[in-house]
């Protein structure tokens, strides 16, 4: 066995009364062969409007030509309730040799608020983030 897992944030999403995604990803990872590396983009989303919102988040990542399916979470408000939660979206992979793998990686958060009672704007706000890094398997 690999031992415990390894885990790198490749970004992190803020939604307030935008979407707002910053990059976190290192330039190399390394691991041990057949230890478990674990993808993750965070999100938080924070709001007290009174109209009505839903939000989005994707994590695609690839690595050592592993590719996995995209990832998603989608929510929506409470009206009349303070919405305020973390979440993270994580993908798994594992390599059983030695070597140097390139990864990458595609995130995703989206903003939807509907207009209420021509007091609260409508707002369409899409955000997203490709990067890449290296992942280094030692024996």
């Amino acid at each position: 066995m690999g031992g415990e897992e390894v885990r790198v944030i490749v970004a992190r999403a803020q939604i307030e009364n935008n979407a707002a995604i910053e990059g976190a990803a290192p330039k190399t990872i390394r691991v041990r062969a057949k230890q478990p590396l674990r993808v993750q983009f965070l999100f938080h989303v924070e709001e007290g409007s009174r109209a009505r919102e839903q939000w989005r988040f994707l994590l695609q990542s690839a690595a050592g030509g592993q590719a996995k399916a995209p990832v998603r979470s989608e929510s929506h408000d409470h009206w009349g309730y303070y919405d305020r939660f973390w979440g993270t979206l994580e993908q798994t992979f594992q390599f059983d040799r030695p070597g140097t793998y390139p990864a990458g990686f595609h995130v995703e958060a989206d903003y939807e608020r509907l207009s209420w009672k021509d007091r609260i704007p409508a707002v369409n706000d899409h955000k997203e983030l490709t990067g890449a890094f290296v992942i280094e398997v030692d024996p």
